[in-house]
C-alpha cells in the first residue's frame, strides 16, 4: 500500500514497483499503444531511444 506521508517522488516510485511486481512490465506498461495509432511516430522515437543508448556504449568500447 502506498504511505500516504511519502514525497510525490517515493510514492511515484513505490507505485511503480507495485506494477513492475504486478505485471512484470515497466511500470505496468503491457501494451505500446502509439505503435498501433502512429507506427512512423513510434519508430521515430524507438529509433532515437536506441542510438541514446547505444551511442555512449560504442564510444565507451573504443
Amino acid at each position: 500500500m502506498l504511505d500516504k506521508t511519502a514525497n510525490p517522488l517515493q510514492r511515484r516510485l513505490l507505485e511503480s514497483e507495485r506494477l513492475m511486481e504486478e505485471t512484470g512490465c515497466y511500470d505496468g506498461i503491457t501494451e505500446l499503444r502509439l505503435r498501433g495509432q502512429d507506427p512512423l511516430k513510434f519508430e521515430t522515437l524507438h529509433t532515437k531511444l536506441r542510438a541514446y543508448c547505444v551511442g555512449p556504449e560504442q564510444k565507451l568500447s573504443h
